[in-house]
């Protein structure tokens, strides 16, 4: 017979586990009642309630549920959705550059594929395809999968996302060293260098009716690493 608390095998008519001092069931059918089966929280397997190691994963057994699960958090990645703070739409530089999207979280940049239709193009399209009337379809369109995009972006798990694909850009805030902000000229649209401890990334703000927004939101995520030029 075994100490329903510790273990302990003890003979028959004892009282009291002489390790643990826990009073003894007296018969049979109460020790049946009481005795518990313990199994590892990580992979299933039983153990003895004096072990301290589990036999199946080597997980320490004496540590509570909530300290390990603050074990696992500090010893790897964390997949907690960051906070969007603000969305911007772009473009590579060169010619005929691929859209992109920057999302800015509390964390990181999240650089992905963009819109053709996001940045004054479809307005442009909609004025050549039927002229004024065009236009105003096109530009209704257009805010209208802005729209679309940004309400979307709200619910994205944004380190969940870039773990599965593999062609969005992640830029973390600690390797940005300088983020300039280039304003926008007779010819030019607003371009975005990002500078960081071993790259640099080059985008034209194709929204550019928002950069005087972005010139007052991007220092508040950055502090001190933006330039407005």
């Amino acid at each position: 017979m075994f100490c329903p608390d510790c273990g302990t095998e003890y003979n028959k008519g004892e009282i009291y586990c002489n390790f643990c001092g826990r009073k003894l069931p007296q018969n049979m059918k109460t020790e049946k009642q009481i005795i518990r089966k313990n199994f590892c929280t990580q992979c299933g397997s039983e153990y003895s309630p004096r072990a301290e190691y589990c036999p199946g994963c080597g997980q320490n057994l004496q540590v509570s549920p909530s300290e390990q699960g603050k074990a696992v958090n500090l010893g790897g990645p964390s997949h907690e959705k960051e906070k969007l703070l603000l969305i911007i739409h772009a473009a590579l530089t060169g010619i005929n550059p691929p859209r992109k999207i920057l999302h800015f979280t509390d964390q990181n940049i999240y650089v992905t594929k963009g819109n053709l239709f996001v940045g004054g193009l479809g307005e442009a399209l909609g004025h050549v395809a039927g002229g004024i009337i065009g236009g105003h379809i096109g530009k209704k369109y257009e805010k209208d999968k802005i729209a679309e995009i940004e309400r979307a972006a709200q619910s994205i798990n944004f380190q969940e996302l870039a773990s599965n694909d593999p062609e969005i850009l992640v830029i973390p805030y600690r390797e940005i060293i300088k983020f300039i902000l280039a304003r926008k000229s007779r010819l030019l649209s607003p371009t975005i260098t990002i500078q960081t401890t071993s790259e640099e990334f080059n985008y034209t703000i194709t929204q550019y009716k928002n950069y005087k927004q972005h010139c007052e939101t991007i220092p508040l995520i950055l502090g001190d690493k933006v330039i407005i030029k």
